[in-house]
């Protein structure tokens, strides 16, 4: 038991963005999910307002800073306290959002690409977390 819940405490503290989400009612109710984990958080091939499915690419931190972003209303206050760790190594984390809720079930496999530094399916991740909750 001490083992589990030690590697579920470490593996939280590795990616944020994965086990919270933000809403936003900016244009409509969406749920938001940073992408991305520190310190080297990754990159897309998207651009901002383009989508990948169910999901819209609404910033990134490539250019500004979170805080720049909350400055200039692209995120809101939420979403900017989830932001997490600060990237380096030229990397950057993206908000995706969507209309649906983001949901973890039990069996879902909790990708961390600490080299890629994300768990979005257009990227591949370097390593995978499988936590049994059973």
């Amino acid at each position: 038991m001490y083992f589990s819940t030690a590697l579920v405490v470490l593996a939280s503290a590795f990616i944020p963005g994965v086990l919270s989400t933000c809403e936003d009612f900016a244009g409509g109710h969406t749920y938001c999910k940073w992408y991305g984990t520190a310190p080297a958080c990754g990159t897309s091939k998207f651009e901002v307002g383009e989508w990948d499915g169910d999901e819209q690419l609404k910033a990134t931190t490539k250019r500004y800073s979170p805080r720049e972003l909350l400055y200039y209303n692209r995120i809101n206050e939420e979403c900017y306290e989830d932001y997490g760790n600060t990237c380096y190594g030229g990397g950057y984390k993206r908000l995706w959002c969507k209309s649906t809720p983001y949901l973890l079930t039990k069996e879902e496999t909790i990708s961390a690409g600490f080299a890629a530094g994300s768990k979005h399916p257009h990227q591949k991740p370097t390593v995978n977390i499988e936590i049994d909750l059973n």
